[in-house]
């Protein structure tokens, strides 16, 4: 009897649909808090950093899945609009700017590309 490691079921093997929707809420609600916050600006810069990077975050689940790059590049497209809608005021920085440029852009096949080279180092 050998018994396999692999469970299809497991979060890292899973695909989350839901995922863009779970990681908007909790940046909306971030924001939110933000603007209560006393340490509002700095505050607010670090959430808006962390909002650009969980878009790449939530992007990187299209490589979990055996697709076409016509069809990946079609959901990184979707969330990148999912993540634009939200107007998020972006930073001053050039790694910010950086990070946060291609998805405001809607720019899938750079994203696609970058995540691509970075999963085969």
């Amino acid at each position: 009897y050998v018994m396999s490691l692999e469970n299809s079921q497991s979060l890292s093997r899973r695909q989350r649909k839901d995922l863009c929707d779970h990681v908007l809420l909790e940046h909306d609600l971030l924001f939110q808090a933000a603007e209560q916050s006393d340490f509002a600006k700095g505050y607010r810069k670090a959430v808006s950093y962390s909002f650009y990077r969980s878009a790449y975050t939530v992007m990187m689940e299209q490589y979990k899945f055996d697709r076409t790059t016509t069809e990946r590049r079609r959901e990184l497209r979707e969330t990148c609009c999912r993540y634009a809608r939200k107007k998020v005021r972006f930073f001053s920085g050039f790694y910010h700017w950086l990070i946060s440029l291609p998805v405001r852009w809607r720019l899938a096949w750079v994203i696609d590309r970058s995540l691509r080279a970075k999963r085969c180092l």
